[in-house]
């Protein structure tokens, strides 16, 4: 399982980002110069270092449709949804559910 350490030095946060960051790309190439130094501006503008790279629990959170599906069922907008067939954070089955959720909705999927 991946997961980022926080160790006694901003500079090993860092780098215990990169691993996550090569799984989220997926099967594209990575530019690690890049990641590193998003990861490193990430962490040193963050006032709780800690806690700048829990943001996808937010996100987590907020893919809850069955409880969201009274609120998701009012929206009266065309709606499209643009989901990823290999996307790691965000699987193909929420895409599916949100979907099925708005009932003006139309789902595209993204291969790769």
């Amino acid at each position: 399982m991946l997961s980022r350490q926080d160790g006694p030095s901003k500079e090993t946060m860092i780098h215990s980002f990169l691993p996550i960051w090569k799984y989220l790309n997926g099967k594209f190439p990575i530019d690690e110069e890049m990641a590193y130094a998003y990861t490193k501006d990430l962490i040193l503008r963050s006032q709780h270092p800690i806690r700048a790279g829990n943001n996808h629990e937010l996100v987590m959170r907020s893919l809850d449709i069955e409880k969201s599906r009274n609120i998701l069922q009012k929206v009266d907008l065309p709606t499209l949804i643009i989901q990823g067939t290999a996307d790691p954070l965000v699987l193909p089955r929420n895409g599916a559910a949100l979907g099925s959720a708005i009932p003006k909705s139309h789902l595209t999927k993204m291969e790769k």
